[in-house]
């Protein structure tokens, strides 16, 4: 049964691995997200004027520093995906490797299907007190309750968070701009309201930020008291790295 919550025209599909997991193309060294969500936020209006002087890589992160670094500002950003999915992303996807300006596509390490949990709809149906249960078991756990229990260590780092959703959602039915970002809006603070109330409760204080793509653009929300607020979109063209990426090693939208 579908949720009512949720417009069953709209369909959100995990971006291709070249874009989410890092050095996946083999001798290509601009295959990270972080290098193009640094220049997502130096892109953005919203965070230029908040905090100007622009981000910058910080000079090592040995120590733990943050992978963007503004002088009055930090921020770190953190995939927001199950660790099964990126890996079922990874063995079932094209290899890929890169020399002298040649790309080569050879077959996936694996043939056929994974199991794989989507965070998204594995945060749904969790309560606040079930997501706490689950931080402080001692128990062992397996499949889901792992792939949980490892994105809640993501909500509870303090520090002020990009949380990257790598899904690029489309409509099967034409949407005003508005429509549509009000029909994502809604479907993603209905799976990750918990996580994002967790995440109040045990790093209160820092903020937390989560990027998704519609179409060809970048969604950049903020959140506040729990839910997702738009606070402004860039088009994917603007993103240099992003693009060559998809420019090089195949148009992936279609």
């Amino acid at each position: 049964m579908l949720d009512p919550v949720i417009d069953p025209t709209m369909k959100g599909t995990m971006l291709p691995a070249p874009l989410i997991i890092k050095d996946f193309v083999h001798g290509e060294d601009k295959c990270n997200y972080e290098l193009y969500l640094l220049e997502l936020i130096n892109t953005s209006k919203w965070f230029s004027e908040k905090y100007p002087g622009g981000f910058q890589k910080p000079a090592s992160e040995s120590n733990g520093e943050c992978d963007a670094i503004n002088e009055n500002y930090q921020l770190d950003f953190k995939l927001l995906a199950s660790k099964t999915a990126l890996q079922a992303k990874s063995i079932l996807s094209s290899q890929i490797y890169t020399e002298n300006g040649v790309a080569y596509f050879c077959t996936s390490k694996v043939d056929g299907s994974v199991q794989a949990t989507r965070i998204f709809a594995a945060f749904r149906n969790l309560s606040l007190d079930d997501l706490i249960e689950l931080k402080n078991s001692d128990t062992k756990k397996y499949g889901i309750e792992n792939d949980v229990r490892t994105a809640l260590k993501i909500f509870e780092t303090k520090k002020n968070l990009l949380l990257f959703f790598p899904y690029r959602f489309i409509f099967e039915t034409q949407h005003l701009y508005d429509k549509a970002i009000k029909s994502i809006t809604e479907a993603l603070n209905h799976d990750f309201r918990t996580a994002f109330l967790f995440r109040d409760q045990y790093a209160n204080g820092y903020d937390t930020f989560l990027t998704c793509i519609y179409e060809e653009t970048f969604l950049i929300y903020r959140v506040s008291t729990g839910e997702l607020q738009l606070c402004d979109s860039v088009t994917t063209n603007e993103i240099m790295t992003f693009t060559g990426l998809l420019d090089d090693y195949g148009d992936w939208w279609n």
